[in-house]
Order: structure tokens, then C-alpha cells, then sequence
């Protein structure tokens, strides 16, 4: 091989590397949201939940989660701060459409939007 070629294929195998690790990491931040989630804790989720669906954007999933979050964040915050609740509540309904825009044929998202009014 040509030198070149070894920095091409070096690059490439970095590259791919730091995807996996990109995912990887979304991972984490995701199981960390679901289990605050699972506890009650929205804000703690909404935090985590929102680092994982911008480390990896496009699995619906995380959205889905996401706007549930905001969705428990917004209900929890509406007699404190209704601003913030309110952004919240806008939030909710954009990831919930986000996740239907990416897996339109995925009855559970249908689910969480029939149930957001």
C-alpha cells in the first residue's frame, strides 16, 4: 500500500471509530433518561433524554422518549413556571412528530400521539 492509502484507511477506521462511540455514548445517556423517567424524576430525564437525541439524532426512538420527558416536565412545571411549562409542551409535541416523521409505521409513536391531547 501506498502511503496514501494507509492514511485514507487510517482516517476511515478513526472516523468510524468515533461514530460508535458517538452511539455508544447516546446509549448511556439514553438508559440514564429512560431509568430517571421510570423514577418520576422528568427533568432529570428531559436532561439526559436531550443529550442522547442530539448525540444521535436520527433514532426515533429517543425522540419519543424525549417528548414524553418534556411532556412529564411541562405537567410538573405548570403552577411554578408556566413559561418554562409551556416551552416544555411545545418541545413534547415537536419530538413526538419527530419520531412519527422518522418511523411513520411505528404503531407505539402512534400511540403516544393519539394520547398527548
Amino acid at each position: 500500500y501506498t502511503k496514501i492509502t494507509q492514511v485514507v484507511i487510517l482516517l476511515t477506521i478513526i472516523y468510524l471509530l468515533l461514530i460508535i462511540v458517538k452511539m455508544w455514548l447516546a446509549d448511556i445517556y439514553f438508559a440514564t433518561g429512560e431509568r430517571f423517567s421510570q423514577t418520576g424524576n422528568a427533568g432529570e430525564a428531559y436532561n439526559f433524554l436531550s443529550t442522547a437525541s442530539a448525540l444521535n439524532p436520527a433514532e426515533p426512538f429517543y425522540n419519543n422518549e424525549l417528548g414524553y420527558a418534556a411532556a412529564a416536565a411541562s405537567v410538573s412545571l405548570k403552577d411554578t413556571d408556566a413559561t418554562l411549562s409551556a416551552q416544555l409542551e411545545q418541545e413534547a409535541l415537536k419530538e413526538t412528530e419527530e419520531s412519527l416523521r422518522l418511523s411513520p409505521n411505528n404503531t407505539s409513536f402512534w400511540r403516544t400521539e393519539s394520547t398527548k391531547d
